[in-house]
């Protein structure tokens, strides 16, 4: 036993002993008691489950929720105990553009923001928002998003903001532009629409060329805005025009043009990644896997339900035109590449999604001659 230890134990006797905490024994005794106190087993603190406080700021009703309460469970099955695990949703801890910093400062363990909240940290992660990929199927955007474009994302989004990226993103859905009294049958009908977009470059873009007037705005004040004609529409998806029942507000017409695939990036601090022993990690990574690969057949599932109940509440909706979009389509490419100049993007990482859109392209039209042949 060191000197510190010997005067620690001796201090605590004493005075024990002089405030009759053992009663009138004598010193050593007290001494004694207080050595075998000190000696004794403690809880091994070590071994105690890690906690993992995930945050999200949409509510238990979203798609995004339910998605990651699967993941919950699912986690649960496969590492009984070995975790402690709380969802905090409605943005509690953090909301989607402040993941990054929470999980630096420790306040949350895991988030999965939109995707479109992390360009403000890294410009890159605008190139699923560039116009160049509007109109594209769902099959070629995951294409991109699973293949050598998405992983390179992934390796900035974790060299730059400092923590993990656990798998592939999940989905919310195609984007759709919303509106309370003009019809929209093309593009070129939101000329002077003010239309509010959850942001990233790209959908801005899009919108201005199109010469509409984009503005971002958070969702909390959109029934608002749209209540008292603020704004003549949203670009969001179904499901959460559903969630909302932003009918009541006035939205009355929806025109389908793909223009993006929002979608949920999961990414964890390196804090708690570490924490974790390498089975456990492989446990999460397996996990997160799977729920991708569910996600997307959910998310679809969800958004054509979500449709129909719009359908049912009077909102009416119009297919993207093919003919304006396949015209404008290199004016849209070189669009894109003046944005990825402008906001000092990675070009050869651009220039790598160019080649795969242009293969991606092709089979998506390949696939809907098949279809109208049938």
């Amino acid at each position: 036993m060191n000197d510190a230890l010997n005067n620690t134990v001796a201090t605590v006797a004493i005075a024990s002993y002089e405030t009759g905490v053992f009663g009138k024994c004598h010193p050593a005794l007290a001494c004694g008691f207080c050595l075998l106190l000190l000696l004794a087993p403690l809880p091994d603190l070590a071994a105690e489950a890690p906690k993992l406080r995930i945050s999200v700021d949409t509510g238990p009703n979203h798609l995004r929720n339910a998605s990651i309460q699967r993941f919950i469970e699912s986690l649960r099955q496969a590492a009984p105990g070995q975790l402690q695990i709380n969802l905090f949703e409605s943005g509690q801890l953090a909301n989607d553009r402040d993941v990054p910093k929470a999980l630096h400062w420790g306040n949350i363990d895991m988030g999965i923001p939109a995707q479109s909240k992390l360009t403000r940290f890294l410009a890159d992660a605008n190139i699923f928002t560039l116009p160049v990929l509007a109109g594209l199927s769902e099959e070629a955007i995951f294409a991109l998003h699973d293949g050598p474009v998405g992983q390179a994302l992934n390796q900035q989004l974790e060299q730059t903001l400092g923590v993990k990226v656990l798998g592939q993103s999940i989905p919310l859905g195609f984007s759709s532009t919303y509106t309370t009294d003009k019809v929209i049958t093309r593009a070129r009908d939101l000329r002077g629409l003010k239309i509010r977009t959850p942001g990233g470059a790209g959908s801005l873009a899009l919108y201005q060329f199109y010469q509409a007037n984009a503005i971002t705005l958070p969702f909390a004040d959109v029934p608002l805005a749209l209540a008292q004609n603020s704004l003549d529409g949203i670009q969001t998806t179904h499901e959460t025009v559903m969630s909302a029942q932003l009918w009541q507000v006035g939205l009355r017409h929806c025109y389908e043009d793909r223009s993006s695939l929002l979608v949920y990036v999961p990414v964890l601090s390196n804090r708690f990644w570490r924490r974790l022993t390498p089975a456990m990690q492989e446990v999460l990574v397996a996990v997160w896997e799977d729920l991708a690969k569910e996600s997307r057949h959910y998310a679809r599932s969800r958004q054509a339900a979500a449709k129909r109940v719009l359908m049912d509440n009077g909102i009416v909706c119009h297919q993207v035109d093919e003919r304006e979009l396949a015209a404008d389509q290199p004016a849209l490419t070189q669009l894109s590449t003046e944005l990825v100049q402008r906001l000092d993007m990675d070009m050869e990482l651009y220039r790598l999604m160019l080649e795969q859109v242009e293969q991606l392209m092709g089979d998506d039209q390949r696939q809907r001659r098949d279809e109208s042949d049938d």
